[in-house]
């Protein structure tokens, strides 16, 4: 059963009960969840091509919905290279793929373990904690069961079976085992408000991209390896950390190395209770600077670099965004005060 034929009914019943239905009977059905329980049910009768597909357009929708403008190019992208290409023009898409199948739902998967991780999604029901849901994955990949009731159960599986084209097993479980380790840790920091020194976001930037770096080369066949990309960790790692100050810090979630709020000279519960005044402290203000200028700084070197064509290409898409946000929000070098660490 292809996709196409899937979603007509999915739709007609979305919109034949709005037009149809009073305002009263449909509050009624909206909060029982109606659509919610046929979709799962729907879903469960699709071929798992079409069930992964699915997923990943409810997947995108939500991101370009509640983060517009943010991921919209990278997951377009992404969808088109995983499920088209040129041959679709003549044949049906059960005969061809994409060019590059892993890359969407792989990129799915670790986005939505990132999200409730760093507290940007709830938790899938069933799950008491992060810890909880991480625990589950990780017996997942090390094969001890396979989950394909849950989306992210089955995104999960169906990441693991379209990297089997590219990788080994041990390597498909070393790297999603690795990134799991890593969304455990941020999300321990971010319930505990921990404040980690400069050294540590270092080697935390590292850990929680390195492995989704290393998933995304072999997915695009590159011939390049994660090591030599090692300083797009630290420039997202960095770069996202200003960009998303504001609103990661209202959660609790606090990338400002302590040598630097020991600098500014506010505590904890000042940083979370009004991340906005907090954030105009000059020796924060300082940082983030240093951060944008440090920044720019990787892209040089990170162009430098000898990398395959598909590499450069990936490096090059993740770099773009990156050096705008550089651009617009670096103020000239002259007004630039260097952020001490003691």
């Amino acid at each position: 059963m292809g996709i196409l034929h899937c979603a007509p009914p999915m739709i007609a019943i979305k919109y034949s009960t709005d037009l149809c239905l009073s305002e009263k009977v449909k509050e009624r059905l909206i909060s029982s969840g109606w659509r919610e329980k046929f979709r799962k049910i729907f879903e469960k009768l699709m071929s798992d091509d079409d069930r992964e597909y699915s997923i990943v357009l409810r997947e995108m929708l939500s991101l370009i919905q509640n983060s517009p403008g943010k991921y919209d190019a990278l997951i377009l992208s992404l969808f088109t290279l995983s499920n088209f290409n040129f041959l679709d023009r003549f044949c049906s898409r059960d005969y061809f793929g994409g060019y590059f199948p892993p890359a969407s739902v792989a990129y799915h998967f670790f986005r939505r373990v990132d999200n409730i991780a760093d507290k940007d999604s709830p938790l899938p029901d069933g799950f008491a904690s992060c810890k909880n849901l991480i625990d589950q994955l990780r017996s997942q990949v090390r094969g001890e069961f396979v989950d394909k009731d849950s989306d992210l159960g089955f995104l999960l599986h169906r990441t693991m079976l379209k990297l089997r084209r590219v990788l080994s097993e041990d390597e498909i479980r070393a790297e999603l085992i690795d990134f799991l380790d890593a969304m455990q840790t941020e999300n321990a920091k971010i319930e505990n408000s921990s404040i980690l020194f400069e050294s540590e976001l270092v080697t935390l930037y590292r850990d929680s991209f390195a492995s989704a770096h290393a998933v995304a080369l072999a997915a695009f066949r590159s011939e390049t390896k994660k090591e030599n990309i090692a300083d797009l960790a630290q420039l997202q790692g960095r770069i996202y950390a200003v960009r998303d100050l504001e609103s990661e810090l209202a959660t609790g979630n606090i990338n400002i190395p302590k040598e630097v709020i020991e600098l500014c000279g506010l505590t904890r519960e000042q940083l979370i209770a009004d991340p906005k005044s907090a954030i105009e402290n000059p020796a924060i203000q300082n940082w983030i600077q240093s951060e944008l200028k440090n920044g720019s700084e990787i892209i040089q070197k990170l162009r430098s670099k000898k990398l395959d064509r598909k590499a450069k290409w990936m490096v090059g898409f993740l770099v773009k965004s990156i050096e705008k946000y550089i651009q617009k929000n670096l103020v000239a070098p002259a007004e630039i005060e260097s952020a001490s660490f003691p």
